[in-house]
């Protein structure tokens, strides 16, 4: 894994990262890289985890991640991304935790969506996407979503399962001083330390503010 998130890194996004195909965690968020679009991961097919978080990535979001089958973690939080949200996102069955609030998103919710059936979190607010979250809602929709936020304080989205109803023109929507990164906290397990075929590290938990903690199955 490689977690470079939250430094002081600034100048041009590191390009290198689209070519280590080995990785599974790759996390950026929270750096001043150079304007400019997320670059293509596609060759990456192992990625489990990936944060882009506040990393001034433009453009649009690439098709290809709807072929990351084992992706756990998507977050693209705080970014300028725009046009529609691709229909090939609900294609990763493994998928928890989706973040793409905080940017200039358009269109509908994919009806794709329905078929995430692991999502644990939707953010969605703080974009221009439009129409009903059914695909989120409905009968037919995930059943273990418990925490999706959208911009349904306004008329943009109607929504009926929001945990959190946001509005572009009130910024404070979470919780006081929430930050919403998504931290990659490692645990040795230490029981088979000593065993001949070792665990090794593996993921404890997700962090997503000081306050939440989110316990894999």
């Amino acid at each position: 894994h490689l977690d470079l998130s939250t430094n002081k890194f600034s100048g041009s996004y590191p390009l290198s990262t689209t070519v280590m195909a080995r990785l599974t965690y790759l996390f950026l968020a929270n750096n001043n890289f150079d304007v400019g679009p997320i670059p293509n991961y596609s060759g990456l097919s192992k990625l489990k985890e990936l944060s882009l978080k506040s990393t001034q990535r433009t453009g649009t979001i690439a098709t290809y991640f709807g072929d990351f089958t084992d992706m756990v973690l998507l977050d693209l939080h705080n970014n300028e991304l725009s046009n529609k949200i691709p229909s090939e996102l609900g294609n990763l069955v493994n998928l928890k935790y989706l973040l793409l609030n905080d940017n200039n998103l358009t269109g509908s919710i994919p009806d794709s969506f329905s078929s995430l059936a692991k999502i644990e979190m939707v953010l969605l607010d703080k974009n221009s996407i439009s129409g009903n979250a059914n695909p989120l809602c409905g009968a037919t929709g995930p059943q273990g979503l418990s925490r999706f936020s959208s911009d349904c304080n306004s008329s943009e989205v109607s929504c009926t399962c929001c945990s959190i109803c946001c509005q572009d023109s009130k910024p404070a929507c979470y919780e006081v001083g929430a930050s919403l990164l998504a931290n990659l906290d490692l645990q040795y397990d230490r029981e088979n330390e000593y065993l001949t075929e070792r665990r090794g590290y593996e993921r404890d938990s997700f962090v997503f503010s000081e306050n939440i903690v989110f316990r894999p199955n």
